[in-house]
């Protein structure tokens, strides 16, 4: 999936995988390929840091500590607006997973994964963002829509917060 652009035209996702091991990175970046993605990697938590500074992020791809220590997730969840988080996480630990959750992740995946499984992933997460900005874009023209035809202000306002309610 591509996001629109300024100028309308689709602009590729950009993806950060950020992981110690050359292979898993490679891998990474193989699966989180699509034609419509830029992915670039990082095998520390410096690296990361840098890579961001470089530039706007779509999707984080870590471990729940890179992510903390990006500054990205943790004990408070994370920043509105910043970049999808994908924790990659220890086959059957459920805690880590939960930990990674409960500090801001979008989505948690196995690692090793299954052959097209990250890819699945990241696509979801990056569905339910896209989704989650259509209903919000939906729910301000319709307030918007409300504001334009007048009335009492109270009824304008009751307008706004049942769109914004049905937004979230």
């Amino acid at each position: 999936a591509a996001r629109p652009s300024a100028g309308g035209a689709a602009a590729p996702m950009r993806v950060l995988v950020v992981h110690p091991d050359p292979a898993a990175r490679r891998r990474a970046r193989r699966e989180l390929s699509p034609p419509a993605w830029r992915v670039a990697a990082a095998a520390d938590a410096g690296a990361a840091v840098r890579a961001l500074a470089g530039g706007a992020v779509d999707l984080v791809v870590a471990d729940p500590g890179h992510l903390a220590a990006c500054g990205l997730a943790g004990e408070g969840g994370r920043a509105e607006g910043g970049p999808l988080l994908l924790a990659l996480v220890a086959p059957g630990d459920a805690r880590a997973a939960l930990a990674a959750l409960g500090a801001g992740a979008d989505d948690v995946c196995a690692c090793p994964w299954a052959p097209g499984e990250l890819g699945l992933r990241a696509r979801a997460c990056l569905a339910r963002r896209g989704a989650a900005a259509a209903r919000d874009e939906a729910a301000l023209r319709r307030a918007a829509e409300a504001v334009a035809r007048g009335g009492p202000l109270e009824r304008v306002l009751d307008a706004i917060a049942e769109q914004a309610a049905r937004a979230h």
